[in-house]
């Protein structure tokens, strides 16, 4: 009885507090810091989260400094004596809207509680960017490096790992068609996006084969509560881009219902620079400089695209089908050849399609647990096709030649499915299976290849304490072709205060050679690729850390996020020369003993009122893979990056002002000297400045974005020993095509 008793008095002495939202719903997961200021607990701090009631159990002890927070709501302080009980109600803070992210979790959460560092872009940020595809988007990223190729596309760097080894993802569905190992950014159209979310280190564990190095995840946009909305965008670029794309959106009932259709056409550009340099030498044929002028630097591009979803929601969740449709033609106009009887030239063209169909089924059962299953076919096929055209009567012929033309398509089929538990608050855990198979097939393929990767992956998220959560995860594969190795991950998230996390992450990466680097032999007037069936796979160590503060206040908000970053890649895979002689020098896939990439990464975010910076500074290292064989060669090569964002709402006449600023550091290259030698060169820093003014009409059914591109006007980078200036001779890199100036116009009703 004395036991119960002295049970009974504890239990009452405990003091609890409800913490409502202004509506006074409860508001579940904010978070609840505590301090003892009085009594034997002085001192002692502890952190909880309020649960679905709304509702956290302060400990009996002493008296307590209270403080709650949550992101999208005002941070609020209080006294709590002991045994008293407290309703608390928070407003929701205008400056400071809650952002959710999906990648990686188990389900859609709030930055503030996920577990990994998740880095957001969002609507707002895509508009006032002016960004068409993901490449003109990811070139203001820190620890981003975008590179360009006029034929094969562009592609990108993630904390110095290339882009073989970035998963891309729609909607968490792999998007397929890799080119010289890189997904070609600039195929990727944001007019359906809603919002891109970015993982850096590996996510092999959760989504398998090429997320060695990071994931990037597009979320599309879905038909909303509206019984039909419809959309209609205009882009007008100076430089010869003009796209317009529309969307329908329906909703009855269940039912939901979203089809966009676009066409982006680009005009191509070529730069006086660029003419004077590659055409105009040797000397045209004087009275036809206009048939020379067709050989263009940019080439021409046009694209059509079309993307369905179809939503039917019940009680316990909803199933969704979604399709698209991808069109594109690069078009390469050669050098005339003029004679007193004919002008002719030969033109390649290159021919892209993708098809997607995809089928997710969503169930919520009433323990809080989910079922997500993803059941999807993906298609891509790149044609090349020379012609020869006749300049006077523009009549084309093929040319029956078997190196002059080449096809290559690949069909993959994805079924994924995760189970994962959220009722519990010590222990909650996910479980899933991920099967992919992939068809190769082409003139340019060794046969018909195919390979079968199928994986289960395990993760548990541990609560020891309210301040500490603990994932650790393994993924257990079967490759076809290569024996995969049981890859494991850990990652620790750590409440230190309400504004204070620090997070921490292992993660082991596992990347089989694609069908491409193993059977793919490429050729055309600029390019020699050949396959290598002796690869091995890739293997990684990665360690992430973040330490990340933020704190709301009525007007303004300040947040500093501060990390680093090792990665250590075994059994890399990297083009070579293998044939000096040939024209052009043939390249086949190597594995490489060992690839590093280490680095610092400081960011911040100021808000004040209708002010808004966001800054940051990237200082990495790149292993030097010439730098055991190369006398007086540095191990590693540093290269800084340095970004600034500023934006301002002039409230009078309700107008958004943006600038995009962001430096590039030098960054090393390797090329073939006049000796058939490899050498390790440089690529020449550079800098980028966007600038563009928003403003909305009509109730916000017409929004107008207008601004400048590339303000600084860099066009190539000197890739060669030595260095040199931006726009200078030598062996060069395109970046842009340099200054330009844009307008688009979206009506929405």
């Amino acid at each position: 009885m004395f036991l119960s008793l002295c049970a009974f008095t504890q239990i009452r002495a405990q003091s609890v507090l409800l913490v409502l939202q202004k509506s006074g719903k409860p508001l579940e997961g904010a978070m609840v810091y505590v301090k003892c200021i009085e009594g034997p607990c002085k001192n002692r701090t502890e952190i909880m989260y309020t649960d679905l009631a709304g509702k956290a159990q302060i400990p009996a002890g002493g008296t307590y400094e209270v403080t709650v927070k949550k992101i999208g709501f005002e941070l609020k302080k209080i006294s709590l004596a002991p045994g008293s009980n407290q309703t608390l109600a928070l407003n929701e803070m205008p400056n400071d809207l809650e952002e959710f992210v999906i990648t990686g979790e188990y389900e859609k959460t709030s930055t503030q509680q996920s577990l990994q560092k998740v880095r957001i872009i969002d609507q707002k940020r895509i508009q006032a960017q002016g960004a068409v595809n993901l490449k003109d988007l990811l070139a203001n990223e820190l620890n981003v490096r975008i590179s360009q190729d006029n034929i094969l596309g562009s592609g990108l760097s993630l904390q110095g790992i290339s882009g073989q080894n970035i998963k891309i993802l729609i909607d968490g569905v792999p998007v397929v068609g890799r080119v010289n190992g890189n997904i070609d950014l600039s195929q990727i159209n944001l007019n359906n996006i809603e919002r891109v979310e970015i993982i850096e280190g590996p996510m092999s564990v959760v989504y398998g084969t090429d997320a060695l190095g990071g994931v990037i995840n597009l979320i599309s946009k879905k038909q909303g509560k509206a019984n039909f909305t419809s959309s209609l965008q205009s882009y007008y670029e100076s430089v010869g881009q003009y796209n317009l794309n529309t969307s329908l959106g329906m909703r009855k009932n269940a039912h939901a219902i979203k089809l966009g259709l676009g066409r982006n056409y680009f005009d191509g550009y070529t730069s006086t620079q660029y003419y004077d340099q590659n055409i105009a030498t040797p000397a045209v044929v004087k009275g036809y400089e206009r048939f020379y002028e067709r050989k263009q630097q940019w080439l021409p591009k046009e694209q059509y695209f079309a993307d369905l979803n179809y939503t039917y929601t019940f009680k316990n969740g909803n199933i969704t089908y979604q399709s698209a449709y991808f069109d594109e033609k690069v078009t390469n106009k050669g050098l005339p050849t003029i004679t007193s009887y004919d002008a002719y030239a030969f033109d390649d063209y290159y021919a892209t399609k993708r098809i997607n169909n995809y089928v997710f089924l969503n169930l919520k059962f009433k323990s809080k647990a989910n079922l997500n299953l993803i059941n999807a076919y993906s298609w891509f096929d790149r044609t090349k096709s020379l012609y020869r055209k006749d300049l006077v009567t523009l009549n084309e012929k093929l040319i029956p030649v078997e190196d002059d033309q080449s096809k290559i398509s690949f069909s993959n089929f994805n079924f994924r499915g995760t189970y994962s538990t959220k009722q519990h608050q010590k222990l909650n855990y996910q479980l899933g299976y991920d099967i992919v198979y992939e068809i190769g097939s082409g003139d340019r393929m060794s046969g018909n290849p195919s390979v079968v990767d199928a994986a289960t992956f395990l993760s548990m998220e541990l609560k020891p304490i309210a301040r500490l959560k603990i994932m650790p995860a393994a993924r257990l594969a079967y490759n076809s072709r290569f024996n995969a190795p049981l890859v494991p991950s850990l990652n620790i998230k750590y409440d230190l205060s309400p504004i204070w996390t620090l997070r921490a992450s292992y993660g082991n990466g596992f990347r089989a050679p694609s069908l491409k680097e193993l059977n793919l032999f490429f050729f055309d007037f600029n390019h020699s690729i050949q396959g290598n069936q002796n690869l091995k796979a890739e293997n990684s160590h990665n360690f992430n850390m973040v330490l990340s503060g933020r704190k709301a206040y009525t007007k303004h908000i300040i947040g500093i996020e501060s990390s680093i970053f090792f990665n250590h890649i075994y059994n890399m895979i990297s083009l070579a020369v293998i044939d000096v002689n040939a024209t052009p020098p043939l390249y086949t896939y190597v594995n490489i003993d060992t690839y590093k990439t280490y680095g610092l990464n400081v960011q911040g975010e100021f808000k004040y009122n209708t002010l808004s910076l966001v800054g940051g500074f990237t200082y990495s290292a790149r292993y030097n893979i010439l730098s055991n064989t190369i006398p007086n060669l540095d191990a590693y090569s540093y290269s800084p990056e340095l970004r600034l964002n500023i934006g301002y709402l002039i409230p009078k006449i309700t107008t958004q002002i943006n600038i995009f600023g962001k430096y590039n550091g030098a960054l090393p290259s390797y090329f073939l000297n006049q000796n058939n030698e490899v050498e390790q060169g440089i690529i020449d820093p550079f800098s980028l400045l966007d600038a563009s003014a928003s403003k909305s009409f009509y109730k916000n059914k017409i929004a107008l974005t207008a601004g400048a591109k590339n303000i600084l006007n860099v066009t190539n980078l000197n890739n060669a020993a030595g260095g040199g200036a931006v726009h200078g001779g030598g062996n060069m890199m395109p970046v842009s095509w340099g200054i330009s100036y844009f307008i688009q116009m979206t009506l929405t009703l």
